[in-house]
C-alpha cells in the first residue's frame, strides 16, 4: 500500500497550493545537484556509454549503437544546443543536466504537494534524490549520460497521469519512452491506475 493517500475514485487531484514551497524546493535541489559538481569530480575521458553520447551529438544520431539508439531524446536537445553554441558537448550535458535537475525537482515537489506531504517530507525527498550515488552522483561524475534527462521526462509523465488531461498523458508518455527504453512502464502505471480508479468503465 503506497505511504502516500489517494483520492477518492472520482476526484482529480488539485493543483499545488503552496507553489512558492514548490519553487523553493526546485532550488535546492538544482543546488544540491550542482555541488555534486564540486565533489564528485569526473571520469577520465567519455566512459562507455558516454563516449557514443558524444558521437552521436558531434556527428548525428546515427552514429550511436543500436541501444544508445532508442534514448535519442535527450540527445536531440543537446545536439541542437551544440550546435547552436558550438561548445564542448561535455558542457553541454553538464548544463543540460542542470536543467533537468531544477525541472525534476520542481515535478517531484508537486507531486509532493498534491498528496499533502509535508514541508519536512518534500525536503527529505529532494535531499535523498539530489545527494544520492543513484540519482544525481553518478551523473556529476559521469555527466555525458541521458539518464537525468530520462528521470525528469519519465517524472514528467507520471504528472500527467495524474493531472488527467489525455492529450498531455499522450504527449509525455511519448517523451518517456523517447528518454530511456524503460520510460514505457509509465504506461502501465497509468492503465494500472485507470483500472484501480474505474476509469475504463
Amino acid at each position: 500500500m503506497s505511504a502516500l493517500p489517494e483520492r477518492a475514485p472520482d476526484a482529480r487531484p488539485t493543483p499545488v497550493t503552496g507553489r512558492r514551497d514548490v519553487r523553493l524546493f526546485a532550488g535546492l535541489g538544482v543546488a544540491l545537484f550542482a555541488l555534486q559538481y564540486l565533489v564528485s569530480g569526473r571520469i577520465p575521458g567519455n566512459g562507455f556509454d558516454g563516449a557514443d553520447y558524444v558521437e552521436m551529438i558531434t556527428h548525428g544520431i546515427t552514429n550511436g549503437t543500436p541501444s544508445t539508439r532508442l534514448r535519442p531524446l535527450v540527445i536531440v536537445i543537446d545536439q541542437a544546443l551544440y550546435r547552436l553554441l558550438s561548445l564542448d558537448p561535455i558542457l553541454i550535458f553538464q548544463a543540460t543536466n542542470l536543467v533537468f535537475a531544477c525541472l525534476l525537482s520542481f515535478l517531484l515537489a508537486d507531486l509532493c504537494r498534491r498528496y499533502g506531504a509535508s514541508r519536512l517530507a518534500t525536503g527529505t525527498l529532494i535531499g535523498c534524490v539530489f545527494l544520492g550515488i543513484a540519482t544525481a552522483k553518478m551523473f556529476a561524475y559521469y555527466p555525458n549520460l541521458v539518464d537525468v534527462g530520462a528521470y525528469l521526462f519519465i517524472t514528467l509523465a507520471i504528472w500527467a497521469i495524474l493531472d488527467g488531461q489525455t492529450l498531455r498523458i499522450a504527449v509525455c508518455s511519448v517523451l518517456a519512452v523517447l528518454s530511456r527504453e524503460f520510460g514505457g512502464v509509465v504506461l502501465l502505471f497509468g492503465v494500472a491506475r485507470d483500472i484501480r480508479l474505474r476509469r475504463g468503465d
